[in-house]
């Protein structure tokens, strides 16, 4: 079986970030089923560098919004009834960046888990723990 996958970002000068990924495969029984990929990315925002990092979660709900500082790692499953907007800001100089989900974006499904993760920064980690077993979107916290 072959399959291609294609990424493609597209950086915007108002600060936007499109990213889009394609897939194709061959004609096959297997492959010829209805199914969904669940695509995720990862970015490492160090702003004026990371020990004085900080998330904010906005959440929109109708007529209420609130604001949160997280201070843990977590994960976030979007809800098609309530809005949320992260913002990654220093604390000292308070410069800083907004996630927002983009209007086509889906909402994950039971295998997906979640549609977004907030990690804190570990030096020596990529996709590892510091033991060196694999590290799963559903282990947040270091061990």
């Amino acid at each position: 079986m072959s399959r291609s996958y294609i990424q493609k970002w597209t950086f915007y000068l108002d600060g936007t970030i499109e990213p889009t990924f394609a897939f194709t495969a061959v004609q096959n029984g297997c492959v010829s089923k209805a199914h969904y990929h669940n695509a995720y990315w990862r970015f490492d925002f160090d702003v004026d560098g990371f020990p004085q990092d900080v998330l904010d979660r906005f959440l929109f709900f109708i007529f209420w919004a609130g604001r949160d500082t997280v201070g843990t790692e977590l994960s976030q499953p979007r809800n098609p009834f309530v809005g949320y907007v992260w913002r990654v800001r220093d604390k000292i100089t308070g410069r800083g960046y907004i996630i927002a989900p983009g209007p086509e974006d889906g909402i994950a499904d039971g295998f997906g888990v979640a549609d977004a993760w907030d990690l804190a920064y570990h030096g020596n980690e990529i996709d590892r723990r510091s033991d060196g077993q694999r590290r799963t979107y559903g282990q947040l916290q270091e061990q």
